[in-house]
């Protein structure tokens, strides 16, 4: 149940933290909204791996991002080669798996917690 609630967490605030870059208006609006999807997207596609090792899927996650980003490089993917996205990439590769080791903790802490008749 509570690796339910994790992807469902996960989930949510991929979609709010997307449409918040798409739609913010403020201070460092160029920085939030050039970046701030590069770093929503390594949390969602963290969420949809089913590895066990949690530094394994991280890795995974952060090249198959960066990979994208060189195909861009080369001219293979669409968009547009930036490699500053890799930092931003690290950053929500990062995210998530803090997010994944917390939410972890405090399941433990809740199962130790309970008691068992």
């Amino acid at each position: 149940m509570a690796k339910k609630l994790q992807n469902y967490l996960l989930i949510a605030g991929s979609v709010a933290g997307g449409l918040a870059t798409k739609f913010y208006e403020g201070p460092h609006e160029s920085l939030v909204k050039g970046y701030g999807w590069d770093v929503i997207i390594p949390v969602y596609i963290y969420n949809l791996y089913n590895i066990e090792n949690d530094y394994l899927k991280a890795g995974v996650v952060f090249a198959g991002c960066s990979a994208l980003e060189i195909a861009q490089h080369f001219g293979l993917y669409h968009g547009t080669f930036d490699p500053k996205d890799f930092i931003a990439y690290g950053v929500g590769t990062a995210l998530a798996l803090g997010i994944d080791k917390l939410a972890k903790r405090f399941s433990r802490i809740r199962t130790i917690g309970t008691v068992v008749d």
